[in-house]
This record gives C-alpha cells, sequence and structure tokens, in this order.
C-alpha cells in the first residue's frame, strides 16, 4: 500500500483555476528592476498585495494594468522623497549666505529661497522633477481608465446567474407562523348539525 499522501488535484471551479492561474503569474512579479538598493523590497510588495486585492484582477492582461499602477505609485512616492530632501540638501548647504543675509529668517523664508534657488535656469533638478511627475500621474490616470474598461467589458461578456427560485411558503424549516385551514362559519355549522330528510345529520 502506497504512503504517498493522496492531493485533491488543484482547484475545480472556474473561479478557483483563475486565482490559482492570477497566484501563479503574480508570484513571477519582482522588484528587482523597480526598487533601488536604498529602497524596501519588502514594501514594494505589499503595494503590489494591495493593489491587487483592491482591483482584482480577472486576466492576465489586466493584473499586468495592476501591477504597472502599482510601480507609478511606487516611482510617485521616490519622486516626492527625492524632492523634500532636494529642499533639505539646498537649505543646508545655503543656511550660511542664508543667514549672513537674513539674520532673522524663518524656516518659511528659508523654504522659499530653498525653492528659488532649485528653479533657477542654472538648476533643472525641481523642473525634471516636476516634469517626472506629470508624466507619471498621466500614466497612472490612464491605466486606471484602462483598467475599468477592460473589467466592464469582461463582466458584461460573462453569462447572468440565473435568478433564485422562489421561495415555498407551504414549506418551511422556520419557526414562523403555521399555515392553518379558517375556521367555519356559523352557517357551516348549522348545516352541520340539522338532520336531513331520513333523519340523519347532514355530513360536510
Amino acid at each position: 500500500m502506497s504512503n504517498q499522501k493522496k492531493h485533491g488535484g488543484g482547484p475545480k471551479t472556474v473561479e478557483g483555476k483563475q486565482r490559482s492561474s492570477m497566484n501563479s503569474l503574480r508570484h513571477g512579479f519582482t522588484g528587482k528592476t523597480v526598487v533601488l538598493p536604498t529602497e524596501d523590497p519588502v514594501q514594494f510588495e505589499e503595494l503590489i498585495d494591495d493593489y491587487t486585492a483592491d482591483f482584482k484582477p480577472g486576466t492576465k492582461v489586466e493584473l499586468d494594468i495592476v501591477y504597472e499602477l502599482a510601480v507609478c505609485r511606487w516611482r510617485l512616492q521616490r519622486l516626492w522623497n527625492i524632492e523634500s530632501y532636494a529642499f533639505e540638501l539646498t537649505m543646508s548647504r545655503k543656511r550660511d549666505e542664508v543667514d549672513a543675509e537674513f539674520p532673522k529668517c524663518t524656516d518659511s523664508l528659508r523654504t522659499a529661497l530653498a525653492f528659488m534657488s532649485m528653479a533657477d535656469g542654472n538648476n533643472k533638478s525641481l523642473a525634471l522633477l516636476l516634469r517626472y511627475e506629470t508624466r507619471l500621474t498621466r500614466r497612472f490616470t490612464q491605466l486606471l481608465k484602462d483598467l475599468k474598461a477592460l473589467q466592464s467589458q469582461r463582466k458584461a461578456a460573462e453569462p447572468a446567474a440565473e435568478p433564485a427560485p422562489a421561495p415555498n411558503v407551504y414549506q418551511t424549516n422556520s419557526k414562523g407562523p403555521t399555515l392553518v385551514p379558517p375556521p367555519p362559519t356559523k352557517r357551516r355549522e348549522q348545516l352541520e348539525d340539522s338532520p336531513d330528510l331520513n333523519g340523519k345529520p347532514t355530513v360536510a
């Protein structure tokens, strides 16, 4: 007698097979081409998982779009971090110069002076950041639109579910009220008690 364990043979339903296929493709995705050495790959995987759970892709094409949506979001967050650190770096480098010109410089003024320095014609860092951000935002919006269109088409092509049969009110396991016949009327009681021509009571 074999000691090998018997397996269930995998998912049987169409929905189960579809989820299995999506999971297989999902695990083929890696962040090696997206996540930088200074970034956390675990956070990127969590972002992929969240987007997959939220958008529920039903085909491989939909899953590709969901993956690219997550990549766009990841790169947008990177740009926001770069912008913040660019401001901090500029303010640190120009601190002595700014303090000499403005002895009582406020934080808001220091930030404005850093922005002016980064937006200077010879410094293209801020303009480049804004251009990248605009491009990624537009791409994200277009991908989201494409995904919704594909999912609407797929759902419209799916066969409609058969309506559930109407419940039988005479057959129920609930503890609701029991259906009983109506009580006899007074006329019916009189007929049942009155004898017929042979002297026998009338049988209903």
